[in-house]
């Protein structure tokens, strides 16, 4: 597993019927997010520059992410959770309809598209939350 799809499946773990963002082709995925979204891209490269040169992918590791990049880590936050969220398996799972595909410059993740993700609340734990 690559080093970008064991960082997306500390942020996006899937569970509960949802497949964790590795199930979802993320590094394909990312790169739709990237070409609507290109205000982004700065931010997760400087992300995933700094996830290369690390020692090992665990959570501790994007907390340390977070603390010394916090921009990138932003950055690289909303592309995965959008390029997840977004996936034909998380909207089926999710039991929102197909949709017909976005033209480029259009938005890519709606209000209504990501209402299902809010509701369910967040995946994210931060250290001692259990």
């Amino acid at each position: 597993m690559s080093r970008l799809a064991r960082v997306a499946d500390l942020l996006a773990p899937g569970g509960d019927g949802l497949p964790a963002a590795s199930g979802t082709g993320i590094a394909a995925r990312l790169d739709l997010v990237l070409a609507e979204v290109p205000a982004l891209a700065a931010g997760v490269d400087r992300a995933l520059r700094w996830i290369q040169r690390a020692d090992t992918i665990d959570a501790e590791t994007v907390r340390a992410l977070e603390a010394a990049e916090p921009e990138a880590f932003a950055a690289l936050l909303e592309a995965v959770v959008v390029a997840w969220a977004t996936a034909p398996e998380v909207q089926a799972a999710l039991g929102v309809p197909p949709r017909l595909p976005i033209a480029v410059g259009e938005q890519l993740a709606t209000a209504d598209l990501l209402e299902p993700v809010r509701r369910r609340g967040p995946r994210w734990r931060r250290e001692g939350d259990r």
